[in-house]
C-alpha cells in the first residue's frame, strides 16, 4: 500500500498517519496473514510415546525396555550423547555415563 501524497510506502503510525509526510490515511487497513504456525510440542507421556524403544538393561530396576533418543550437547564437533529412560520406572541415564 502506498501513501496517497508522498507515494511511499506507507508505514502507517499513531493516528493512522504516512510516516513519511504526515498525511492522514482514510483507508480501511486490514493486516492479514496467510501464515498460521501451529507448532505442537509434546512433553510427558505424549513425548515417550514418540521415543523410539530399544532392548537394553535399566540398571535401577531390572526392566529390559528404555525408551533412547540422541542430543548434541557440547560443541558440533563432539559426539551427541545417547539417552535411555526406562519404560517402567522412568529412570534415565546416558550412555558412557556410569552414576
Amino acid at each position: 500500500m502506498f501513501c496517497q501524497k508522498c507515494k511511499n510506502l506507507l508505514i502507517v503510525v499513531e493516528n493512522k498517519k504516512c510516516k513519511n509526510c504526515g498525511a492522514q490515511v482514510e483507508q480501511k487497513i486490514e493486516f492479514l496473514s496467510k501464515r498460521k504456525v501451529k507448532k505442537e510440542i509434546k512433553t510427558g507421556d505424549a513425548q515417550r510415546d514418540t521415543e523410539p524403544m530399544m532392548d537394553a538393561k535399566c540398571k535401577k530396576c531390572g526392566n529390559d525396555k528404555v525408551y533412547c533418543w540422541s542430543k548434541q550437547i557440547s560443541y558440533a564437533d563432539e559426539p551427541e550423547v545417547e539417552f535411555y529412560r526406562c519404560t517402567k520406572c522412568s529412570y534415565t541415564w546416558r550412555s558412557g555415563y556410569t552414576p
